[in-house]
């Protein structure tokens, strides 16, 4: 037990800014937690089989729901890769008239989801990360993924997301989140939001500071809907999740 919590306690540090990875460490040491608890190890490998398949079910059910929010005729914007979203535009793809994805720069992970929604069958256009914002006073939902959701409905997500969402609720339209479960972080934490290698924006230029963030902060009040494998998440679904992650949490550092 001891050796299976220090690897736990390693991945609490592993992609800070993503809750599924801490999550996943923590759901997996309560399993263990229990097994050896109750003095029979043999079931902890089960419990922890059947964490990973509870997850891809809820990865599949979150697309699901999302999808059938996507009525026919759409216009969506979106940016960066999200498998839920792209799951759930492919479930929905005879639906929507119109996609437009914001490239995210600097990996530009936005082209392979315009690539994988052309594929759908979806009129797909790929836009600057500049110009997403005003594609929305012409959209009628800006739909995109979760790499954290906080206890108050905040949402960690990709850089650009903020902006979107702004422009979202200046326009009138409905800004909808697709995640699962797994997203929420532990009550009480804050995740770091991490910053990538200032090489990917370039070389260098002599007096200039380079901040590549590649995560931010959405506050609750801007997002209309997060959909989960369980539908509509509501506040003290959200809260309840994030109590229990805590309480595990602090039996593996603990506190």
């Amino acid at each position: 037990l001891d050796a299976f919590r220090a690897v736990c306690r390693r991945a609490l540090e592993t992609r800070p800014s993503m809750a599924p990875v801490r999550s996943a460490a923590l759901e997996a040491f309560d399993a263990f937690h229990t097994a050896a608890r109750e003095g029979d190890l043999s079931t902890a490998a089960r419990r922890i089989r059947e964490l990973i398949a509870r997850r891809e079910r809820d990865a599949v059910a979150a697309a699901t729901h999302a999808a059938a929010s996507i009525p026919h005729g759409a216009r969506i914007v979106t940016l960066s890769r999200s498998e839920s979203v792209l799951w759930a535009l492919r479930d929905a793809a005879e639906r929507v008239e119109r996609l437009v994805v914001a490239e995210s720069r600097p990996a530009c992970e936005g082209r392979t989801t315009a690539r994988l929604a052309a594929s759908f069958g979806i009129p797909t256009t790929l836009v600057t990360d500049a110009a997403a914002a005003g594609e929305c006073r012409q959209c009628d939902m800006l739909l995109f993924g979760a790499d954290s959701i906080l206890p108050d409905g905040t949402v960690v997500n990709k850089t650009g997301t903020f902006p979107l969402c702004l422009a979202a609720r200046h326009a009138g339209k409905e800004a909808l989140c697709v995640a699962t479960p797994s997203k929420v972080m532990p009550a009480g934490v804050e995740p770091a939001l991490e910053r990538m290698d200032a090489g990917e924006l370039g070389p260098d230029i002599p007096g200039v500071t380079v901040k590549n963030a590649c995560f931010e902060r959405v506050p609750a009040s801007l997002v209309t809907r997060i959909v989960t494998g369980r539908g509509m998440s509501e506040p003290q679904q959200l809260a309840a999740r994030a109590r229990r992650l805590r309480e595990v949490q602090d039996r593996l550092l603990g506190a």
